[in-house]
């Protein structure tokens, strides 16, 4: 007795659904963390005298710079392709701390002195190390102090949050 072959129905999402539902998991996920940064602010309010709360804040500011300067990079919008490197030779200043590509992660490095032939030495922030970057296109941007928002900002975000 022969039995009938099985059809898979297989759909095909598309570009922007797929980007659409990864829009609103971001929204929600921003949401959810200032919801937490909240509750954060008040724990820390009961224990003024805990540096472990500032240790939190330093660690979550530093991730979350690296997500900006990855929402940043405009060789991923087609409307702005141009072949350019996001940084360019000419752009780039000794003294000054870009957000690099080291070893698989990104880092803050900032620039010590040029090469003699081509590209700059640099210091890891986080580890002290010396590096050497070749060329321009593993800068990926330069690294902006975090701009803190007062509490009143803070509130009237986390207020206008439904959960």
């Amino acid at each position: 007795m022969g039995s009938m072959p099985r059809t898979a129905k297989t759909t095909k999402q598309t570009a922007a659904a797929c980007y659409a539902e990864r829009h609103a998991e971001c929204e929600t996920l921003m949401k959810r963390i200032a919801f937490r940064l909240d509750v954060h602010r008040g724990c820390q309010a009961q224990e003024p005298a805990n540096w472990g709360y500032a240790g939190d804040l330093g660690r979550i500011t530093e991730e979350l710079a690296y997500i900006l300067a990855s929402l940043r990079r405009p060789q991923r919008c087609g409307c702005q392709r141009t072949g350019i490197l996001t940084m360019q030779k000419q752009n780039v200043h000794i003294g000054t701390t870009y957000i690099v590509k080291v070893s698989g992660t990104l880092a803050k490095v900032r620039l010590t002195r040029e090469h003699d032939r081509g590209g700059w030495y640099g210091t890891n922030l986080a580890t002290g190390r010396e590096i050497r970057i070749r060329t321009a296109a593993r800068l990926r941007s330069e690294a902006k102090p975090a701009q803190g928002i007062s509490y009143d900002e803070a509130r009237h975000f986390v207020d206008k949050i439904e959960f």
